[in-house]
C-alpha cells in the first residue's frame, strides 16, 4: 500500500470510532492500544490484517513494531526512515486525539471530543503531507 492508501483505510475506519482505542492494566494509567478492551482499534490497528497481529504487540511504538515484527514492517512496504516517520506519526494523530495537552486520558475523553480532535488532526496530516483527506 502507498501512503495514500494507507491514509484513506485510517480515514474510513475514523469515521466509524466511537471512542479512543486503549486498555487500563491493574488499575494503571491507560495506554493506547492497536486493539482496545473496548473494542476499538487505533489508527495504525485498523490497518494492521488480522492475520498480522499478536496481543504482545500492544505498548509497542510503530518503531518497535517494524523491528519486531518483519512480517509488519513487509505489510507496510517500508523501505526508509520517512515511511517509519509516516506511521508514527499517524499513530500520534489517535493519541494526541485523546490528551487533553498534558496527559493522555482516553477513559476521560467523550467520544465526540474525540472524533472531532481525530478528524482535526487527520485533516492536518493529510495537508502537510500532500494527502487528499476525505473525512
Amino acid at each position: 500500500m502507498n501512503r495514500q492508501e494507507i491514509f484513506n483505510r485510517v480515514v474510513e475506519h475514523a469515521k466509524t470510532m466511537n471512542g479512543p482505542s486503549y486498555f487500563m492494566e491493574n488499575n494503571r494509567s491507560p495506554t493506547c492500544a492497536y486493539r482496545g478492551c473496548n473494542g476499538n482499534k487505533c489508527l495504525i490497528g485498523a490497518v494492521l490484517p488480522d492475520n498480522l497481529y499478536c496481543p504482545a504487540m500492544e505498548s509497542n511504538i510503530i518503531e518497535n513494531l517494524l523491528s519486531e515484527y518483519p512480517e509488519v514492517d513487509d505489510y507496510f512496504q517500508v523501505q526508509n526512515e520517512e515511511d517509519v516517520q509516516f506511521l508514527s506519526s499517524l499513530q500520534m494523530c489517535h493519541d494526541d486525539a485523546c490528551s487533553n495537552g498534558i496527559r493522555f486520558i482516553p477513559h476521560e475523553i467523550s467520544p465526540d471530543v474525540f472524533k472531532r480532535n481525530l478528524m482535526q488532526n487527520l485533516k492536518a496530516f493529510a495537508n502537510s503531507r500532500g494527502l487528499v483527506f476525505n473525512g
